[in-house]
Order: C-alpha cells, then structure tokens, then sequence
C-alpha cells in the first residue's frame, strides 16, 4: 500500500505542472506548490521506503 507521501507527490507534480502554465514560473502560488513538492520528495528520501 503506498504511503501518503507516494500518493502526493504526483498530485503536486501535475499541480506544478498546471499552475506554472497557468500562473507562471514567479507567482507566488507556484513558488509555495514548487517548495511543497520539493519538501514532500525530501521527507520520502529521509524517511525511507516503507
């Protein structure tokens, strides 16, 4: 069963993917959804697979 950080990390990334399209590189919502995402792959490497 995939952990909560498996299931949200491509949730992100589509929405990163949406929002830059739609918002652009420096708006501040793509910033925070760029650092979510970011933080989200960082707490996965740390914690391990499951």
């Amino acid at each position: 069963m995939p952990t909560c950080l498996e299931r949200a990390i491509p949730l992100y990334e589509q929405t990163l993917t949406h929002m830059v399209r739609v918002l652009g590189e420096d708006h501040p919502n793509t910033l925070t959804c760029r650092n979510n995402l970011a933080r989200a792959v960082e707490k996965r490497a740390v914690e391990g697979p499951k």
